[in-house]
C-alpha cells in the first residue's frame, strides 16, 4: 500500500513537472499584488500625522544598510521579515497609529497588510523615502541631518 502511494507520487511528480517560468509572476506583477488594497499616505499627510500624534510609531522596513544611509527623522529600523516579530515591543496597543515606510512604498504596503492581518487596526503605508527626498524633505544618518538640494528645473 505504501509502495503504491510512493509510486503514484513519483509518477505524478515526473509527469506533472515543475512550474515553468511562463507560469511565474513578473516583478511588476509581484509589486502590484503587494500594493493591492493599500492606499499610501503622502509626505504632507505623514508630517501632519506626526505633528498631531506624539505616540505615532514610524517604522522603516528597509534593510539596515538602507536605513543607515538615511531615514526620516523618528523612524525606527525594523526590516521587512522581522517586523511582525518585533512589533509588540514597538506598538503594544493594537489601536496605536503606525506608519510604515520603505523606499518606494511596496515593502511598506506588504508590511501594512501583515500588521493588519495580525490585528493592528490603525496602520498606514507611506509612499516612501524616495518621494520624501524628491520633495526636498530632510533625512538623518550618522552624519546628522541631510537636506536634498531642490530640483532646479534646468538642464544645465
Amino acid at each position: 500500500m505504501i509502495r503504491q502511494a510512493l509510486v503514484s507520487v513519483s509518477l505524478l511528480a515526473t509527469f506533472a513537472g515543475p512550474a515553468y517560468a511562463a507560469d511565474l509572476m513578473t516583478a511588476d506583477e509581484i509589486r502590484e499584488r503587494m500594493r493591492a488594497g493599500v492606499d499610501h499616505i503622502s509626505n504632507d499627510e505623514l508630517m501632519s500625522r506626526i505633528a498631531a500624534n506624539e505616540d505615532i510609531v514610524l517604522i522603516d522596513v528597509r534593510t539596515e544598510e538602507e536605513y543607515e544611509a538615511g531615514h526620516i527623522s523618528g523612524a525606527q529600523s525594523t526590516p521587512r521579515g522581522v517586523v511582525e516579530f518585533r512589533i509588540g515591543a514597538l506598538a503594544p496597543d493594537a489601536d496605536q497609529e503606525i506608519i510604515v515606510t520603505c523606499s518606494h512604498g511596496t515593502r511598506a504596503a506588504a508590511v501594512t497588510k501583515i500588521l493588519r492581518g495580525i490585528g493592528y487596526t490603525n496602520v498606514h503605508a507611506h509612499e516612501g523615502l524616495t518621494a520624501w527626498v524628491d520633495a526636498g524633505n530632510p533625512i538623518e544618518n550618522r552624519l546628522g541631518t541631510l537636506q536634498a538640494a531642490p530640483a532646479s528645473g534646468s538642464d544645465d
